[in-house]
């Protein structure tokens, strides 16, 4: 039992320093949002690095390990930065806010029944075409929708299709609790905007998966 646990705390502890630089580039990332320019650049450095000292000969590896181990981070960095690009907006081609237009009409699906607020009911919804020109484009993403409290959202149920062509806005910076970050916190569900409907503004294509 002494020799497995050591074993165990072992791996652990050669795992701790491989993750440290992914878990770095993953914060990094999420916080400044790097240029997709720079992050190439540190790929191929750490690659090119790690691939010159591989030839070199057993001598000149353990001359130069503190290099070789630089340039191992250095990949693993970037690859956590990387990791954390793949979900961000900014690289999704199929968002629906890469086929915003003036006279755009949306389809949503409400994720989730209304949840009641002090003046509005507030759900999320999937948006799976963006109709423009004639054409029904499928699209992806997601958002928060806020209905004004009336007879017709109260209908609304889980699964809901409603049509509207109110434009979903980035959620703004700015929030009432200056020690919650609602932006941030809405960006880790994949949530980056919001629109407010009245009766006026949308149709109800179903309720549930009831046609109307």
């Amino acid at each position: 039992d002494g020799i497995r646990d050591y074993k165990v705390t072992g791996v652990q502890t050669c795992a701790l320093p491989i993750f440290l630089p992914l878990i770095f580039g993953i914060i990094s990332e999420y916080n400044l949002q790097l240029p997709l320019a720079g992050v190439f650049i540190l790929v191929v450095v750490g690659l090119f690095t790690i691939f010159i000292l591989a030839s070199f000969s057993i001598f000149h590896k353990y001359r130069y390990a503190y290099v070789y181990g630089s340039a191992i981070y250095i990949w693993l960095f970037a690859l956590g930065i990387i990791c954390t690009m793949l979900h961000e907006l900014r690289f999704d081609p199929l968002h629906f806010s890469k086929q915003i237009h003036p006279s755009s009409v949306f389809s949503l699906r409400l994720e989730e029944p209304p949840i009641e607020k002090e003046k509005s009911y507030r759900s999320i919804a999937s948006v799976n075409h963006v109709i423009y020109n004639g054409r029904k484009i499928p699209v992806s993403g997601r958002c928060y929708i806020y209905f004004r409290k009336d007879e017709v959202a109260k209908q609304l149920q889980y699964a809901s299709l409603i049509y509207t062509n109110k434009i979903p806005q980035p959620i703004p910076e700015v929030s009432d609790n200056a020690f919650f970050d609602f932006k941030k916190y809405a960006a880790l569900q994949g949530l980056h905007h919001q629109v407010y409907v009245k009766e006026y503004d949308y149709n109800i294509k179903e309720i549930g998966r009831a046609h109307v």
